[in-house]
């Protein structure tokens, strides 16, 4: 391409169409036309990685990988609790209505920020909404990372990053202050988050087809994919303590 002068630098002009959402009225509008697609590629960009500073400050979803939409959640606005609420309700209400399928790229992490924040209403110990959220969030969902894994599986290391898998249709996209996304501007966060929507369908689409010619579908629907709801869940729990015990302990 470049002796013919058509080459073009990785991740130019993928986006054909992007709406990015604010607005609560707005973001009501787009849940809802979210729900038409069958298939939608999800991706949450939060304040941390740890269970206690999750938590989502946008969300994205994509039909295609050169479409979708980013909503704000949370990121670099003032927001009453009453907004917060609301937001949070109408999530969670597209999470429980939608029949479609959702794909994600390391699907334990986004989901247990969105059951955390849209389910369980950033209450730790609300483990019957958890219960109910897994149940409704494991519905029909498929994972880019271990598609990847099994796709390309060998003895040597096979790297899993969404970015590395999809580099050569994104480009080096990564922002650099990415560990601290108050750093970043509301723009260019949403923008992030919207291209790694797209890039999770380019590499479902790179590998899912490899992945069944490889035989390794089987390990995919029937152990590997049903290990990430319990694997979620303990995520979400974390480790069982006799709280009475720990109360003595504490108090002598």
């Amino acid at each position: 391409t470049h002796l013919d002068g058509s080459y073009q630098k990785p991740g130019q002009n993928i986006i054909h169409s992007s709406t990015y959402v604010t607005d609560l009225s707005e973001i009501e509008k787009t849940l809802k036309m979210l729900k038409k697609h069958t298939f939608l590629t999800c991706d949450v960009e939060t304040y941390g990685l740890s269970i206690d500073k999750s938590r989502i400050a946008t969300i994205a979803f994509a039909w295609n990988q050169h479409e979708g939409v980013t909503i704000n959640v949370n990121h670099m606005i003032s927001r009453s609790a009453e907004e917060k609420l609301h937001i949070a309700d109408l999530m969670h209400n597209f999470f429980k209505v939608f029949k479609g399928n959702l794909k994600y790229h390391n699907a334990s992490f986004d989901i247990r920020c969105i059951i955390y924040d849209f389910f369980m209403f950033g209450d730790s110990t609300n483990f019957v909404a958890m219960v109910d959220a897994l149940d409704i969030m494991f519905r029909d969902i498929d994972d880019t990372k271990l598609i990847t894994y099994l796709a390309t599986n060998n003895t040597a290391e096979n790297k899993l990053s969404l970015k590395e898998n999809a580099i050569e249709f994104a480009g080096n996209y990564a922002q650099e202050d990415i560990h601290d996304i108050k750093l970043i501007q509301n723009v260019d966060l949403m923008n992030y988050n919207l291209v790694d929507c797209l890039s999770t369908w380019y590499v479902y689409n790179k590998y899912h087809q490899k992945m069944v010619d490889e035989f390794q579908l089987e390990f995919y629907s029937n152990i590997f994919l049903p290990s990430l709801k319990n694997i979620t869940q303990m995520e979400l729990t974390g480790m069982p303590m006799d709280m009475t015990t720990i109360r003595s302990v504490q108090s002598d």
